[in-house]
């Protein structure tokens, strides 16, 4: 998508301050930021150390689970009901992660366009 219409906004010192630290929060630029707002998502902040120890280990578990399908596979047998418990737990897991830290809040508010109005936060 091309992006070559330029917006200029004026604001204040402290929104200013107040709009950078919200963006460095995020980790992400201030257009995509704004951007954002714009569509009704409020970007959650950056994920901390913590989520991303948690993902390597559910990464070392999927490693696991491929091991023991491989080692299934040869021996010629499969539990399938373990197998399918196990992909369901795990695929919670990344729900999970996905919900808590990765994807943005809807707020409808922020994008009611009823009769001309936009009702901002």
């Amino acid at each position: 998508m091309n992006k070559d219409v330029v917006i200029r906004v004026r604001m204040t010192q402290t929104e200013a301050d107040d709009l950078n630290k919200k963006v460095r929060l995020t980790g992400i630029t201030k257009s995509s930021f704004i951007r954002l707002l714009i569509k009704g998502y409020i970007p959650k902040p950056k994920p901390d150390k913590e989520f991303y120890d948690l993902l390597r280990k559910l990464y070392a578990v999927c490693n696991d689970i491929n091991q023991l399908t491989a080692k299934a596979h040869t021996l010629n047998f499969i539990d399938v009901p373990m197998l399918k418990e196990i992909k369901n737990h795990h695929q919670e897991i990344l729900h999970e992660i996905q919900q808590k830290y990765l994807k943005p809040d809807k707020n409808e508010e922020v994008i009611s366009l009823g009769r001309r109005r936009l009702k901002l936060l």
